[in-house]
């Protein structure tokens, strides 16, 4: 996120972790649901056990663009390639 406000980026962003109040000095919401918009674009960075519910979230918020770092899936065995 720091990258993202520090090389200029224009548009609106919406921090989401529900353990913060403010991220860099931005609002931070409890969840994506309470986000005030559809986003455009969601980053999420989460443990993998947690990814599967952030796309239903964007499913359920009509986003239509996602970008999940994801490791512990196929890398990590046979519960990680089920998930």
């Amino acid at each position: 996120m720091a990258n993202i406000l520090e090389f200029g980026f224009e548009g609106r962003v919406y921090p989401v972790n529900p353990g913060a109040g403010d991220i860099l000095g931005l609002h931070a919401y409890p969840g994506l649901e309470e986000v005030p918009e559809t986003p455009e674009l969601v980053i999420g960075v989460l443990p993998r056990e947690m990814t599967a519910g952030l796309m239903r979230r964007c499913t359920e918020k009509d986003v239509s663009q996602a970008i999940i770092p994801g490791a512990g899936f196929s890398d990590a065995g046979v519960e990680g390639r089920r998930l």
